[in-house]
Order: structure tokens, then sequence, then C-alpha cells
């Protein structure tokens, strides 16, 4: 499916074009892997 080559970069474009293509496990990873990093959760100090 993606003949790039030892290229992460370029494995990681083709895969989400080709995404639909993936199996489930593998869609997840890649969903997991491209998601936007999340803020930490500030906690008030008095409440600990």
């Amino acid at each position: 499916m993606c003949p790039e080559g030892p290229s992460i970069p370029r494995i990681t474009t083709c895969m989400m074009q080709h995404k639909s293509e993936l199996s489930p496990g593998c869609r997840a990873i890649v969903d997991r892997d491209t998601a936007p990093p999340q803020q930490a959760v500030k906690t008030d100090p008095d409440l600990e």
C-alpha cells in the first residue's frame, strides 16, 4: 500500500491518505498519534 521506503514522514502521509483501507487496530493507532495534544488539567492547590 505504501511503497515510499524507510521514510517515516512519507509512510505516515501515505497511511493517512489510505486510512479507510487500514485495519481497525492500525486506524486507532494513526488516530491516536495524529490527534492534537490535550492540555493538562490544572488543579487548585488549595484542594490538595
